[in-house]
This record gives structure tokens, sequence and C-alpha cells, in this order.
């Protein structure tokens, strides 16, 4: 069952890329769209994945991959990596859905929802949970989640130091965005207090 749970996501990986492709290129928009729509799934899947194994690995790439190294996180900053795809897997579904079925009632809601204090504080508030995801990964696991461990306890440090920071910075994020859902008018208020 496991086996065949860790090859489902590269299924639906490479079924989004051939979509999105051959949307692009034929100009079809359903195509694109169905490919984002495979991608958010196969972010959903993988997210499953993490969180019933309990282990994550990320292998560098890009040209700065020689001197990266590869990360290994296990246990609950595993699941919290899972969680985090999960998350971003139903977003990117859910859009993608809409977008697909109904383009021109996407449009219009998202105009609108950008049109809003709280369409801004519900985004604020969902970049917030992201940052505070990736936040307490590095925080639980520490320079632990790195394959080549050099640098002792000062790197553990840092690592954890990200962590925490980034942690406060998505928690800020939340805030700000529960006081542009719920009292934009104090946020305003505040703003003109503080800059005359």
């Amino acid at each position: 069952m496991k086996e065949r749970l860790s090859w489902l996501p590269i299924i639906t990986f490479f079924l989004a890329f051939g979509l999105m492709f051959a949307g692009q290129n034929l100009n079809i928009f359903q195509l694109t769209t169905a490919g984002f729509l495979f991608l958010g799934i196969t972010a959903i899947l993988a997210g499953i994945q993490v969180i019933w194994t309990k282990e994550a690995f990320f292998s560098p790439s890009g040209s700065q991959s020689v001197r990266r190294r590869s990360e290994h996180y296990s246990g609950l900053s595993a699941q919290l990596w899972g969680v985090f795809f999960l998350l971003a897997g139903v977003g990117a579904s859910l859009a993608s859905l809409v977008a697909m079925l109904n383009p021109a009632a996407a449009q219009t809601f998202l105009d609108q929802f950008l049109d809003t204090p709280a369409g801004w504080g519900i985004l604020l508030a969902g970049l917030g949970v992201f940052v505070s995801l990736y936040g307490l990964t590095r925080l639980l696991a520490g320079a632990a989640a790195v394959s080549r461990k050099f640098g002792g306890r000062l790197r553990d440090l840092g690592y954890r130091g990200l962590g925490a920071l980034s942690l406060l910075i998505g928690l800020a994020l939340i805030g700000l965005g529960l006081v542009l859902i719920l009292a934009p008018d104090l946020l305003l208020t505040w703003v003109e207090g503080v800059i005359p």
C-alpha cells in the first residue's frame, strides 16, 4: 500500500505537467486549468503521504544545487510539511476547479475579493499559516534536517533561530489578517495615529 501511495504523486505530477504543456501549446484554457488542478492533487497526495509516513525528503535543485544540502525531516516536523502541502494542494485544487467550471465568475470573485479589507485579511492570514508552518518545521528539526552535518550547535541555533523568526512573522501576518477581517477600522485608526 505504501509503495502504491508513493507512486501516485509522481503520476499526477506528470499528468499535471502534460495537461499544462498541452493547454499552453494548444491555447486551451480548460486544459491548462486541469493541469493546475492535478498539480493541486499532487500536493494533496504528497501531503497525505508525508503525514502518514512521517518522513519528508527534499533534494536540492537549480544552479546552486551542488552547494546546497538535501534535507530530511521525520516525526512531527515532517508531518507539518505534510500539512503545508495538503493545505496548498486543497487551495490550488479548489481555485483551479472553480476557474475551469466558470472562468468569468472566478475572475469576478477574485476582483471583488481583493477589493475588500476582509479579502486582503484572508490572504494575509493564509500566508501567515504557511509561513508559521515553515517556521515550526525549522524550529522543531533544527540542523538535524540537513543530511551533511557540520557547524554543530551554532548551525543548529541558526536553523532554529530562522524557524522562530519565521514563526513570529507568520503569527504577525495571521494577526494582521484577523484584524483586517474582523475590525478593519481599528487598523486604519492605528495607522492614522502612527502616520500623521
